[in-house]
């Protein structure tokens, strides 16, 4: 029972209360506008299916389906609410806006991050032979436009139909079909910059919600390389189970699996072999162009007694390690872990490049 004003008592009862409900005749069933018609035997039924009003002849209960409406004395006017009911309402609404202002808070807006790289510094490459340049594209919205635009060229990501647009950018699927990706720019460089100077490539994202980022990317292409320039070449290392690491160049390295649900590997140094481990950033990695940055980078690397990798699922591309082997500096880059198993036991493969 609720009281809805002064002498104003009424109950709600469920449909199927009310199409049971017995009405003495001489009760009405009313409409919205308080117009109604004398009840007789089973009327109550009938008004239960119009959805309307019952009142008794003497303003007595009502009750309506749709809405609350009650009767005060011979007249039916909108029911109002107890205080109660109304800081019930009050309470629902305060909960539904601040749900609504949590979820907005947990929606992130789009990022573009350079991997390996600082974005604000002009990356440098040569006409034809430039190594893989990467930008991150993040929308947890998921992407609607991502475009790419340098000098006359300029490409939606996310809806163009051509798979040789996608292809410039490392990528074999529109872009609309992902939250993130990752963009190589290597194939563009090496395919549309055909003379020396600066170019500055125009990154834009917009995610479903209307929301815009955009990063300028700056390349300078060469045609020569510095006399100093450090010497770049690739590496494959493979150790099966419990058997030596085999592979080219030997760096005197070794590693041993410490954890078997991610794979991870401990490089060490074998005995007589490298005289110094250390890690370092892919960023520094990257910004390394002649041998003389390349033996100040690794003099000033802190040497550490191991480097735990993972390795499952690529998870060890972009480390870089710092290594003196034979009176030797290297600075050595995995781009590709690889995982097997055999009855010798777990094959684990590290692919990159190196620079000494």
């Amino acid at each position: 029972m609720w009281t809805g004003g002064r002498n104003t008592t009424f109950r709600i009862l469920s449909a199927a209360a009310l199409s049971d409900a017995k009405f003495p005749i001489g009760a009405k069933c009313l409409n919205g506008e308080g117009i109604g018609r004398e009840s007789r035997n089973g009327a109550a039924r009938q008004c239960a299916r119009d959805g309307s009003l019952y009142c008794d002849a003497n303003g007595g209960l009502g009750v309506k389906i749709s809405i609350l409406e009650s009767c005060l004395t011979k007249r039916c006017e909108r029911f109002r609410l107890s205080q109660n009911s109304l800081m019930s309402l009050l309470r629902i609404c305060v909960v539904f806006i601040y749900a609504s202002a949590v979820q907005a808070d947990t929606s992130q807006p789009p990022a573009i991050v350079a991997q390996g790289f600082d974005i604000s510094q002009t990356r440098e490459g040569i006409l034809g032979s430039f190594s893989r340049l990467r930008i991150r594209v993040e929308a947890p919205e998921g992407i609607r436009e991502l475009r790419v635009k340098e000098r006359s060229y300029e490409v939606d990501l996310a809806t163009t139909l051509e798979l040789s647009n996608l292809q410039l950018f490392g990528l074999d699927k529109r872009a609309r079909r992902y939250r993130d990706l990752t963009l190589n720019f290597q194939n563009y460089l090496n395919s549309k910059i055909e003379n020396e100077g600066k170019y500055t490539f125009e990154i834009t994202v917009t995610d479903n919600k209307e929301r815009t980022v955009t990063t300028m990317l700056n390349v300078v292409a060469s045609r020569t390389v510095p006399e100093d320039s450090a010497e770049i070449e690739t590496f494959r290392l493979m150790r099966i189970g419990a058997g030596p690491v085999q592979g080219s160049p030997d760096f005197g390295v070794t590693w041993k699996t410490i954890e078997s649900s991610r794979v991870v590997i401990r490089i060490g140094r074998i005995k007589g072999g490298a005289t110094m481990l250390g890690k370092v950033t892919e960023s520094d990695y990257e910004g390394v162009k002649t041998k003389k940055m390349l033996q100040h980078r690794v003099q000033n690397t802190e040497p550490v007694e191991s480097i735990d990798l993972a390795t499952v699922n690529n998870a060890a591309s972009g480390e870089v390690m710092a290594v003196v082997f034979q009176d030797r500096k290297y600075l050595i880059r995995v781009r590709e872990s690889k995982i097997a198993h055999s009855d010798l036991g777990t094959i684990v493969t590290l692919l990159g490049d190196y620079k000494y």
